[in-house]
């Protein structure tokens, strides 16, 4: 009886295999190692450049962190469970993360780190640390001296950026507000504020133009289209025409060339998307880095719109205060070299992510009391809530900063009905290029709550 059980069980496992090999066949599915080839070669054929080899940046990243502190965080750093297909843990007697270029196989090494041991407590040695540690005690009218900040006023202004971006609020009777005028506006008293308190200061704009110096209109964008080509090919459409089954290479190549994705890629109307996106936002990046700030405040003003008047001011009564830091990767933000690479640099480094996570806590408290505004608690597209007005997202200026304490805050909702109308007022007055610009006490109470929440970071720093 026994002897029948046993080899029933094998027929139908004999069975069970062939069926498995057929329909493999069949359905003309290709193993990761085949995904990963054929993904190489659509990037080799269409001339995508070659990505740098990331293991000399993570010189200074070994031996800082351990697997505890690394899988403590990827809740939220790791969206959408992708981490597992693009590395892996070595135990034994060196200890290692290991990033593959490859998902799903790894077999194609991208860069390895040594961890410590759980029980050891060595930090990264941060610059900004001791200066910030240094800063506690400083003179009380002095609080920041020593200390280093940038600030970086989202957007562009005037009527050209404002209708290419869309970053504005207009109502009925033609008021109009500019986020890009009002983030300026908040930076430059901003850095009034922190230069009393002997902090040197940088600010990424002082007028309404963009940072690069890439002109918009006759730029060359088939770099920008070529790297975005890149950054796609973990995306189901590019998936999908890899794992079909093409008779031959050509016939995959024009398959691509084909496809309405491939094509807006490589289109006019992402010239809007490479410049603000891209090309500007690069430009913030490399200023920010090279003043190597202690901390960095990126400033932005949150809208709620609808489809049929999304420059129009909202009657819901929505308005709320909320900040990012870096994290909410999700499972198509991992395509790239680099990519992976700003995943790892920002995972390692536990003491810049939760001094982030602490000051956006103290300015979005202080944003909230000082304005009544209520800390969002939903999330906000492909972010993680890591407390109430604190979330982890994973965005361009975020992710390609060195490690330090950055806040990319949305301050409030400036096309909440009674938040439009508080902030038009022209309560006082700067001056910006030589020119008179009126701005409200609605808005200098932002700029205070921001103040005292980064004295708020510093006096309770650990």
């Amino acid at each position: 009886m026994l002897q029948k059980i046993i080899q029933t069980r094998q027929y139908l496992c004999l069975i069970f295999l062939i069926f498995v090999i057929f329909f493999t066949k069949k359905s003309g599915a290709i193993t990761p190692e085949e995904v990963f080839k054929l993904q190489q070669n659509i990037l080799t054929h269409f001339d995508v450049p070659q990505e740098i080899d990331s293991q000399a940046f993570f010189s200074e990243f070994q031996g800082i962190a351990s697997k505890k502190q690394i899988t403590s965080r990827l809740i939220y750093f790791d969206l959408d469970n992708t981490f597992s297909y693009f590395f892996s843990f070595t135990n034994g007697h060196d200890q290692l993360l290991n990033a593959y270029q490859d998902k799903g196989s790894k077999q194609v090494l991208d860069y390895y780190v040594r961890l410590i041991d759980q029980s050891n407590t060595t930090l990264i040695k941060n610059s900004f640390r001791d200066r910030l540690l240094k800063a506690k005690h400083n003179l009380l009218n002095k609080q920041l001296s020593g200390l280093k900040i940038a600030l970086d006023p989202g957007h562009m202004g005037g009527n050209f950026w404002d209708e290419e971006s869309g970053n504005f609020v207009r109502d009925n009777y033609g008021n109009q507000l500019s986020e890009g005028i009002l983030t300026l506006q908040i930076a430059l008293k901003l850095e009034e504020e922190f230069r009393k308190l002997g902090a040197e200061t940088f600010i990424t704009r002082r007028d309404f133009l963009p940072v690069t110096d890439v002109a918009y209109k006759n730029f060359e964008i088939k770099t920008n289209a070529l790297n975005f080509f890149r950054e796609s090919s973990l995306e189901k459409w590019f998936q999908l025409l890899i794992s079909s089954n093409f008779k031959n290479d050509w016939d995959l190549y024009n398959a691509f060339t084909s496809h309405e994705k491939y094509q807006r890629i490589f289109s006019e109307q992402m010239r809007w998307q490479y410049f603000m996106l891209d090309e500007d936002l690069k430009a913030r990046v490399m200023a920010i880095n090279k003043f190597s700030p202690d901390i960095t405040l990126i400033i932005h003003l949150d809208t709620e719109t609808s489809m049929d008047y999304p420059n129009g001011i909202n009657l819901k009564n929505i308005n709320k205060t909320k900040a990012f830091v870096i994290g909410g990767f999700s499972k198509n933000e991992f395509a790239s070299r680099d990519d992976r690479k700003q995943f790892g640099v920002h995972l390692l480094d536990s003491q810049s992510w939760n001094d982030s996570v602490e000051l956006s806590q103290s300015v979005v408290n202080q944003l909230h009391i000082q304005l009544g505004l209520p800390l969002e608690k939903s999330r906000s597209g492909n972010s993680q809530n890591i407390s109430p007005g604190v979330q982890a997202r994973n965005l361009l200026l975020l992710r390609k900063l060195k490690p330090h304490p950055v806040s990319y805050l949305e301050c409030l909702y400036y096309n909440n009905y009674t938040e439009f109308y508080s902030l038009l007022q022209n309560d006082q007055s700067m001056t910006i290029n030589g020119n008179k610009y009126f701005f409200s006490n609605r808005l200098a109470l932002v700029v205070n709550s921001i103040k005292d929440g980064v004295l708020d970071f510093i006096e309770n720093y650990k």
